[in-house]
């Protein structure tokens, strides 16, 4: 069963990219990248969502931040997924960048939920 069903797929991409295998592995990279910007989403989304839900309370400043943190990791990865299909290399440079900031802020998050768990009394 899966010999046939990579036998279709690779017909499929065949008829769409043709016989150029450099193409084909430029579009297979291209499916990879896009895996990893839905898993991305995915991951984002539910970080920030139990922050908001479960972890912080309305009073404290970071609770806003958080909320403006979510659609802006989506219109990141907008703008990623935009990127990557006209191949804009602007529009990827303020991907890069965006990633860049949200990265500082989770891995912010991260340390500020995971620290009081190691320090030692």
């Amino acid at each position: 069963l899966g010999w046939k069903i990579w036998r279709e797929f690779g017909w499929k991409v065949y008829k769409r990219l043709g016989a150029d295998r450099r193409v084909k592995k430029m579009y297979a990279v291209y499916q990879v990248f896009l895996c990893i910007m839905k898993f991305d989403l995915f991951f984002f989304v539910g970080f920030c969502v139990q922050l908001i839900a479960q972890v912080l309370s309305q009073r404290d400043w970071e609770w806003y931040l958080t909320c403006a943190a979510l659609p802006f990791s989506v219109v990141v990865l907008i703008i990623g997924w935009t990127a990557a299909r006209t191949e804009n290399k602007y529009l990827m440079g303020s991907f890069i960048f965006g990633c860049a900031g949200a990265m500082v802020y989770f891995v912010y998050k991260v340390s500020q939920c995971i620290g009081p768990f190691l320090v030692r009394s």
